[in-house]
């Protein structure tokens, strides 16, 4: 059964933040793929075939001049703490192919065909500048956040099994969460009025209000998708 809820994310580790707002419906869409990819299996699977696994959401939907968005906010800091740079760095290992050299398992600057021929792996020259090998050194922003709330029309039984990081589907927010940034260490899902309207905190393709201004953005899952783009509102707030 539907109803308005409050969900509310706290973590444990600082966040990397986005430039667009990260919605509710993407979180759920992607825990969703995710429970039902570990029940299928996706072997056989086409990316649409997969994007269609998260066409059915717990989540209530609005329409509105032939369009229509899940009832889903974006996700809202509660609070915001310290602002910060961290470092990221990847140094390719020289003594690794030095060692590779020396023993004959590479050969710097040897043809393919050569190469495959005396049953070598690994060919040509070593690449520090771009692709795989590439050094880095680069710097991205994070920032430290208590929680996040959402606002929704959903189904609080439903929610409670995929978005609670024990499920193991859906345990960080954000980009780099590999390295942990992110972090969900708990969630809380409750009832709340206020849902009733606070939902349409998100992008819309529609304008709510002369609050809400002219964007290029998705407004559906997969929002990183760029055929999902297109003009949309989003409130001055987000």
């Amino acid at each position: 059964m539907l109803a308005p809820l409050k969900i509310t994310f706290e973590l444990a580790e600082p966040m990397v933040p986005s430039a667009y707002p990260i919605h509710l419906d993407a979180l759920t869409a992607y825990a969703v793929t995710r429970q039902r990819l570990a029940q299928i299996g996706e072997d056989e699977l086409s990316d649409d075939s997969i994007r269609a696994l998260a066409n059915d959401l717990p989540f209530g939907k609005a329409e509105r001049d032939g369009e229509w968005v899940w009832q889903a906010s974006a996700l809202i800091p509660e609070e915001v703490g310290e602002q910060a740079i961290r470092m990221w760095t990847r140094k390719t290992n020289t003594q690794d192919y030095a060692n590779r050299v020396a023993d004959g398992t590479l050969l710097v600057g040897a043809r393919t065909k050569n190469a495959l021929a005396a049953g070598v792996r690994f060919t040509g020259n070593i690449d520090t500048a771009r692709g795989l090998l590439k050094n880095q050194f680069d710097f991205y922003p994070v920032v430290s956040i208590s929680a996040l709330s959402a606002w929704c029309i959903g189904d609080i039984d439903e929610l409670e099994a995929l978005l609670p990081p024990e499920s193991g589907l859906l345990t960080h927010i954000g980009k780099r969460a590999r390295i942990g940034h992110g972090r969900i260490r708990s969630i809380r899902i409750e009832h709340a009025e206020e849902a009733t309207d606070k939902w349409r905190l998100r992008v819309l393709p529609w304008q709510e209000s002369p609050n809400y201004l002219p964007i290029q953005a998705a407004f559906r899952p997969p929002y990183w998708a760029a055929e999902n783009r297109g003009m949309a509102f989003v409130p001055s707030e987000l």
